[in-house]
Parts: structure tokens; C-alpha cells; sequence
């Protein structure tokens, strides 16, 4: 006789660009959802889709807010300087991967469909102050996770190209704002993305610092569709997970839109800020 399994069906979402937009090649189309499909979240979708009682706050520069599939899902928005926009409000698409407004017949489904989002932006020129005092606002907003796609440095070369005392001087502030929540007994998990210098983690900032935050600091390192690490992405001993973060559609805001984004305001990008 053979086994009777139990037969279940993943949930899938109505979102327009899903299932062939969504986390998708959208330029060839060859590989639909490839990356949710790749850390098995319509798998996950069957057990939560995510909650209001999950706080996820990001920290980046400049958001769109009022996104059409950001909006529902956002608690609490900050920022510390202001924005032009000219970075197509790169915060918006990390938060559209994280929280992304699912089965809501538009656009894409984040990893969680729902929670509650806050957005801490930096605005277009935000210092590593500006960082370490917007993680001191989440740790006091309660945030549970907090994502930090930034770093010092985009050249790709070792260290990125920053010298030993500057990398320094940007730890010091990120390792000020984890202490915050220390100090505070909150309990919240860091995640950094690892960095796109093409380097060896040990000599990059923040990413070095996970050693000293083991129990509650994440790096993240960005792979490829056929699970190979991206060309940029760091590496080593100091990334702790790699994920989907090559051509990856997400929620954008071209500048002449401003904060207001209706249809069509989705971009593919890739990095290990979309990792």
C-alpha cells in the first residue's frame, strides 16, 4: 500500500501582477515569482499571510508613503530631512517587498500582505546621526523588526573603499542604536542588507558588526535566479542569509509623482537592499 498524504493547496493572491509580474522577470518573463517561489512563500501564505500585530519598521531614504499598495498597510511615518525624490523613492520599494498590500486585486503581494508598517526616512542626504537617531524612534515606536538597507559605501573595492577609521565611525552610530533597544529591554531583531561593494564582509560596515550583535543582527547577501551569489553583493563569513535580490519588482515612485503613486509605479531593481 502507499502512503495517503494530506494534499494542500498554497494560497495565491488576485494582485494584477501576480503571477507574472510579481518578484518576476518582467522585461522576458522567463521565470514567473521566481523569487518567492524560491524561499517557498506561497507555502508560507497558507499558514499567515501576515498581521496587523506584526511591526516592521524600514529605515531608508525617501518613501512613498502613500502608495497605493504601501498606504493601507503603513502605521507610522518620520523623517528627519527632506526629500527630492531623486532617488525614485528607493525606501518604497524595500517596503513593498517586505509589506506589500496582498490579495487586493493591484499590483504586487509583499512577503507579508499585511502588517504594520512603519517608514523612518532619512530623506535624500541622511547622515549616520540621522540612522542611529531614527533607530532610537523605532526601538521607541515599539517596532518589533527593523530593516536598514544602507551602508557606507556603494564603490565597488575593498572596504568599500572606506578607510579604517571611517568604517569606524559608521559603526559606531549603528552599534549606538542597537544598544538603544538594549538598554531599553526591547527586543528587536536588526537587518541589514550586506552591502554591494563586490568584497569580503569582514572589512565592511555595518556588516562587520554582527559579530558583536550575534543574537539579534541579520546581514543579508543577494543571489541570483540560479541561486549564485549576485556579482555586487558582499560575501563572507559576516553574511548570515542570502536571498532573491537580483531584478526584483517592487512598489517606486517615478520623481514627478511625488509621494502619491496610483497605477503603474513599480520598477525592477536589484541589490541586497531588495534581497
Amino acid at each position: 500500500a502507499s502512503p495517503n498524504y494530506i494534499v494542500v493547496s498554497a494560497a495565491t493572491p488576485n494582485d494584477s501582477l501576480y503571477p507574472d509580474g510579481s518578484w518576476s522577470s518582467t522585461v522576458t518573463n522567463e521565470v514567473s515569482n521566481w523569487g518567492q517561489k524560491y524561499i517557498k512563500a506561497p507555502a508560507a501564505w497558507d499558514i499567515t499571510t501576515g498581521s496587523v500585530n506584526t511591526k516592521i519598521g524600514v529605515i531608508d531614504r525617501d518613501f512613498a508613503d502613500e502608495h497605493i499598495d504601501i498606504i493601507n498597510n503603513i502605521a507610522h511615518v518620520e523623517q528627519v530631512g527632506p526629500d527630492d525624490g531623486s532617488t525614485g523613492y528607493h525606501g518604497s520599494h524595500v517596503a513593498g517587498i517586505i509589506c506589500g498590500q496582498g490579495n487586493n486585486r493591484f499590483g504586487i503581494a509583499g512577503i507579508n500582505w499585511r502588517c504594520s508598517l512603519s517608514t523612518f526616512s532619512l530623506g535624500t542626504n541622511g547622515s549616520a546621526a540621522d540612522v542611529e537617531y531614527l533607530m532610537t524612534r523605532a526601538v521607541d515606536n515599539d517596532v518589533k523588526i527593523v530593516n536598514l538597507s544602507l551602508s557606507g559605501s556603494n564603490v565597488c573595492a575593498p572596504a568599500g573603499g572606506l578607510t579604517a577609521a571611517q568604517r569606524k565611525s559608521s559603526d559606531d552610530f549603528y552599534a549606538r542604536g542597537m544598544r538603544y533597544a538594549t538598554l531599553n529591554k526591547k527586543d528587536v531583531l536588526w537587518v541589514f542588507a550586506a552591502g554591494n561593494n563586490c568584497a569580503d564582509s569582514k572589512d565592511i560596515s555595518p556588516t562587520e558588526l554582527v559579530k558583536t550583535f550575534p543574537d539579534n543582527m541579520i546581514t543579508g547577501g543577494a543571489i541570483n535566479q540560479d541561486g549564485t551569489k549576485r556579482a555586487d553583493s558582499n560575501y563572507g563569513e559576516n553574511v548570515t542569509v542570502g536571498a532573491p535580490g537580483d531584478r526584483i519588482l517592487s512598489t517606486y515612485c517615478w520623481p514627478t509623482f511625488g509621494r502619491k503613486c496610483l497605477a503603474g509605479n513599480y520598477v525592477e531593481s536589484g541589490a541586497t537592499s531588495a534581497a
